[in-house]
């Protein structure tokens, strides 16, 4: 199989792990990452601020670079990238004043017919759960995982699932043979966005998040979003649970869930990138 891949900023830098990961078991998995060639930032929603037609402009061109390359199904991983670009490719092809902008700028005209992924969903129908279960070598047996989408994973354009209630992450938790717990914060928001102008607020979104995941009796939290996982991971460091306990769950991606129930290396899933170290914890449940 092969799908187009823009990989986007985190995953070239502070989520190396993420990228590094979602490589690994694609290659595992038999699927050839075709990356989008000289792709550029997508300006997410810091761009919003400066200009509603930049915007749109810069994943305009990466659907445009994209297109140039053959590339007819894209996967995003970056659940801040999947929102942008797939919200200009929408508003490409609904609002005509839109494309008549992007298309004057840029001397290129998006006619439709891109295929955008993000991770859960590309498991879901390209991959299937059936599939994945069936490659599974090092089932994770006895590992309780809180499920965590955040909150980009839940709205259109990037949703995949249910919005209110989603449970796709879980089935594939279930397929890969951990076991999902039931939480109630799977779905709240970490305060990512908040960290450095509110830190106040971002304080208190985690320190809900991981007083949730602790009463369910969760080993680990597992992510599918960059700016979630590097909240969760690093800023554990000083919040306690309500007794006065130190918090110190592991917080990781999916990729390298499915990497370890393929029987790939740790040492070739970025474990170590990791702030809150899962290597005792998986080491203990028999998993390495």
């Amino acid at each position: 199989m092969e799908i187009g891949y823009y990989p986007g900023c985190s995953l070239e830098s502070a989520s190396r792990e993420f990228d590094i990961s979602l490589r690994a078991i694609c290659g595992m998995m038999n699927i050839t990452l075709v990356e989008v060639p000289d792709w550029i930032c997508c300006g997410t929603s810091p761009t919003h601020a400066v200009s509603q037609e930049l915007s749109h402009l810069l994943p305009y061109k990466n659907i445009q670079k994209a297109e140039m390359h053959g590339i007819k199904e894209l996967l995003i991983p970056c659940p801040s990238c999947l929102y942008s670009i797939s919200h200009t490719e929408a508003a490409c092809v609904t609002d005509a004043n839109v494309r008549q902008r992007l298309s004057e700028v840029t001397g290129y005209t998006y006619e439709g017919g891109l295929k955008i992924y993000h991770l859960l969903d590309f498991l879901r129908d390209r991959v299937t759960l059936g599939g994945l279960k069936a490659m599974v070598k090092k089932p994770l047996e006895g590992l309780k995982i809180a499920s965590y989408y955040g909150c980009l994973t839940r709205f259109f354009p990037a949703a995949a699932d249910d919005m209110e209630q989603p449970s796709l992450l879980e089935q594939i938790i279930e397929a890969l043979g951990g076991q999902p717990v039931e939480w109630t914060c799977k779905v709240d928001c970490c305060g990512a966005s908040l960290s450095i102008t509110r830190p106040d607020i971002t304080k208190r979104l985690l320190g809900e998040i991981l007083q949730s995941a602790t009463r369910a009796s969760a080993d680990c939290i597992a992510v599918v979003c960059p700016l979630c996982q590097s909240n969760l991971d690093i800023r554990q460091k000083g919040l306690t649970s309500p007794s006065g306990a130190p918090y110190a769950i592991p917080v990781i991606y999916l990729t390298q869930l499915i990497g370890i129930a393929l029987g790939a290396r740790s040492g070739a899933l970025g474990m170590e990138k990791l702030m809150i170290d899962a290597m005792p914890l998986l080491r203990a449940k028999g998993l390495l």
